[in-house]
């Protein structure tokens, strides 16, 4: 009886170190794939933030939290103008979940915030600045219909990465050629006969590309413009060499 117990446990032992090695040998077959961002530890109430533009006053021109208003504390808090060519400023979250981030912004800017902690991200936030020392609104496009996948990021992997850009509207889009935010040296976007047009229903693939001449830890945020049938832009931060 003694025997049988043994040789039984002896067979499962046998059969769970194969399935073990088998498995070990498929997985080596399959490339990595980057973790995603962890989203859901980050988060920003914009209704306990408040904006305040340039003026003559003293008073620094910026966005300030309240507490409670960001998490994780200790995280850093980006942020960066949409409106001009400075470079993005950052701050830490307070253990009570306030912050004070400070650069000049006027009434219209967009801002986009992100959050950064443990070599995680969050997605970016952008915002709209509506008033002074008041919280400013998240930002709505006027052409839903008209999307771009990644809608946020794209990341530059073996130097290229792809935007789809899919028109579900009931007429045709004209795209502007993609633009940089400020120029960076060594990012292009794929040669196509600007502006263009994406029929009602179809979709264009659009290719950026680094060379050796970017920066080695690129980040920057290019914009692609809609100029029919209706004004609209979106903004994308590419990332290569991190």
């Amino acid at each position: 009886m003694r025997g049988r117990r043994h040789c039984g446990w002896l067979i499962r032992w046998v059969a769970t170190t194969a399935s073990a090695v088998a498995l070990q040998a498929c997985q080596g077959n399959i490339s990595p794939q980057p973790e995603p961002p962890n989203r859901g530890a980050f988060d920003i109430d914009f209704g306990q933030v408040e904006a305040k533009v340039d003026s003559y006053t003293n008073y620094p021109a910026g966005l300030r939290g309240g507490p409670g208003s960001a998490k994780p504390p200790g995280a850093t808090l980006r942020a960066v103008n949409l409106e001009d060519v400075q470079d993005p400023v950052e701050t830490l979250i307070q253990q009570d979940g306030s912050f004070e981030v400070l650069f000049s912004v006027a009434i219209g800017d967009e801002v986009r915030v992100q959050i950064l902690a443990d070599e995680q991200r969050s997605e970016p936030f952008d915002v709209r600045v509506v008033d002074d020392e008041a919280p400013p609104t998240r930002v709505v496009h006027p052409l839903p219909c008209f999307t771009i996948s990644p809608a946020l990021e794209l990341d530059l992997v073996s130097g290229a990465g792809v935007l789809r850009v899919e028109n579900d509207c009931a007429e045709a889009v004209l795209l502007d050629e993609p633009a940089l935010r400020r120029p960076v040296q060594g990012v292009r976007a794929a040669v196509i006969d600007w502006p263009a047009t994406v029929a009602a229903g179809g979709f264009l693939d659009v290719t950026l590309e680094v060379d050796d001449t970017a920066p080695p830890e690129l980040e920057e945020i290019v914009f692609l413009r809609v100029l029919a049938p209706q004004s609209d832009r979106r903004a994308v931060t590419l990332r290569a060499g991190f």
